[in-house]
């Protein structure tokens, strides 16, 4: 229970940050829960979110850390979660295969587990990796799947999110300004 309460208040500060100090105690904090218990994979998982902000080399790591330990686990949940994690970071590195094939996996799994918010990120991601190698078809396609289930979810930040990416598609590839413009306004 004491390294779940260090994980909360560490999150808690992450979230809340408003100074290079919060950040720090943040990091302190989650490093004190895995200290604690090593096999926190939750803990783990949040130290790879706040070090992408800082140090993706030493995200991707710690990604790596937690799938390991996730699968050693059998904890889907969070393979899913480190596997989208690896994903997020090989797509802004530009290595789409390696994106992609993670992205696949965390769709899969996703599936199996039944996360519907889940399957809308995994969605989210495959059209990511299709804008990124410039086919806005697939991109469209998946990012209209991620706004029907995200409505169904009631996200509305994440409605707002893939209403903005279907506009740029509308815009770059269909050259339908005004529906660019419409969806923009949404």
């Amino acid at each position: 229970p004491v390294a779940y309460e260090l994980y909360l208040k560490g999150k808690h500060t992450f979230e809340n940050r408003a100074t290079i100090q919060d950040n720090k105690v943040a990091m302190e904090l989650i490093e004190k829960a895995l200290s604690m218990d090593p096999y926190f994979v939750d803990a783990k998982l949040y130290q790879a979110h706040m070090y992408n902000y800082t140090d993706r080399d030493k995200a991707l790591a710690l990604f790596k850390e937690a799938n390991d330990l996730a699968m050693t686990i059998k904890d889907k949940p969070a393979i899913l979660k480190a596997k989208n994690g690896m994903a997020q970071i090989y797509a802004k590195r530009m290595d789409t295969e390696k994106s992609l094939d993670l992205y696949r996996e965390g769709y899969q799994i996703a599936k199996e587990i039944g996360n519907e918010s889940a399957i809308a990120s995994a969605m989210s991601g495959l059209g990511n990796y299709y804008w990124q190698i410039r086919n806005g078809d697939s991109a469209r396609f998946y990012w209209e799947t991620t706004l029907d289930l995200y409505k169904k979810l009631e996200d509305k930040k994440r409605i707002g999110n893939t209403i903005h990416y279907l506009a740029i598609i509308y815009w770059v590839f269909d050259n339908e300004l005004d529906k660019a413009i419409n969806m923009f306004q949404k």
